[in-house]
């Protein structure tokens, strides 16, 4: 339980708590725990993880923390001593391998003496440690590559997976595993690796593993150009630069290349092209049927035209409209009725037959009688 500034009370979940120390920023601590290392800020009430046994650490369970005069964070835990400078995120581990005289420490066993002095308790042991005298080693661990894996098969042949650097595969050769390990020999346990897949993960993003060896598996890689990169930590936790890479290739199948989507493409438009000419056809032999039907329409109207200008005697209109006038002034309506009669049956038999392509002899005989009538009308006496 924590009482902040302010007065109110903070509960925060903690199992065991072992020490705390101020940091940088107001209202803030670092935390030592058995579950690791926390930051605390007493005013929000928040706890961030900063170091545990996912991260970094070998043993979550810390016994006491302290801070030299570099600003560097040193913290007893139940496997050795740690030194943790959290600008720069780096991590050191020293155990009985690096002289102290036990791995385990005891609780609350870490203080800050004098003059950048500090005192780790192990069981059975004292340590007294010149912070200023502990330096890092800037040598690199070694990184390898133990072994490759091509659809869940080993790669087998003259090169070993070590000489690696580079893999053509095709698409159904997609799936891939690597077995990597690393080791400084100051120290094997305290090597860490991470890695990643560029152009498949997340660039910023590497997958750390907190061991000095690794199986990592991609499965069903889609087509394209990969680089997998690894790196270590050597014995002080100090991080080397990329010391590993392969490249890999991976083929799309012949369906999904770009030649044959320029070929399906053009394959497309020729189609396209071939259909519109096609109807443009069609239609032109549509248009040309058209016009043709017409002007024979055409030439049978005039046809029909000149046979019926052929029947009709324009003498004859103008000589039967003389004789209506002539029977009119001479007061004779019936002659006007029978003459009028006489025309327009003559008239309707002309009509009759310009609209058939043949007339009986019955039909032909009824507008020869009729064409007489009409003559016949324009005299006193009939004919």
């Amino acid at each position: 339980m924590v009482i902040s500034p302010d007065k109110s009370q903070k509960n925060f979940n903690i199992e065991s708590f072992w020490g705390a120390l101020p940091t940088l920023l107001p209202d803030e601590f670092w935390v030592a725990t058995s579950n690791g290392l926390k930051q605390m800020n007493v005013k929000s009430g928040s706890i961030v993880d900063v170091l545990d046994k996912d991260n970094f650490l070998k043993s979550e369970y810390i016994y006491g923390v302290t801070q030299a005069d570099d600003g560097s964070i040193w913290f007893s835990t139940s496997n050795g001593v740690y030194r943790y400078i959290s600008a720069q995120k780096e991590i050191a581990h020293y155990a009985a391998t690096e002289g102290l005289g036990a791995n385990t420490c005891v609780e609350k066993s870490i203080f800050m003496h004098s003059n950048n002095y500090f005192v780790a308790c192990n069981k059975d042991y004292i340590n007294y440690i010149d912070a200023a005298k502990v330096s890092l080693s800037a040598k690199e661990a070694y990184v390898h590559i133990n072994e490759i894996k091509i659809s869940d098969i080993p790669i087998k042949g003259d090169a070993s997976a070590e000489s690696i650097d580079s893999l053509y595969l095709n698409y159904n050769e997609n799936t891939i595993s690597f077995q990597i390990s690393a080791c400084d020999y100051a120290n094997p346990s305290s090597t860490r690796i991470k890695y990643r897949l560029s152009g498949y993960d997340n660039p910023s993003n590497w997958i750390l593993s907190n061991k000095p060896d690794a199986f990592v598996r991609y499965p069903q890689l889609p087509p394209g150009k990969y680089k997998f990169e690894m790196m270590a930590t050597n014995a002080d936790g100090i991080w080397g630069g990329i010391v590993k890479t392969v490249d890999i290739v991976i083929t799309p199948p012949w369906w999904a290349t770009l030649w044959f989507k320029f070929l399906t493409m053009a394959a497309f438009l020729m189609m396209i092209y071939a259909l519109y000419r096609r109807k443009l056809a069609a239609d032109t032999r549509k248009i040309e049927e058209n016009r043709r039907k017409l002007e024979a329409k055409n030439k049978v109207i005039e046809l029909e035209l000149s046979a019926l200008r052929a029947q009709v005697d324009p003498h004859l209109i103008s000589n039967s409209l003389v004789s209506i006038n002539h029977f009119t002034r001479n007061n004779d309506p019936e002659k006007v009725r029978n003459y009028v009669n006489s025309l327009a049956r003559y008239m309707r038999n002309i009509l009759n037959g310009a609209r058939k392509t043949s007339v009986s002899l019955w039909e032909e005989f009824e507008m020869i009688r009729t064409y007489v009538e009409v003559e016949s009308g324009q005299f006193e006496e009939s004919i």
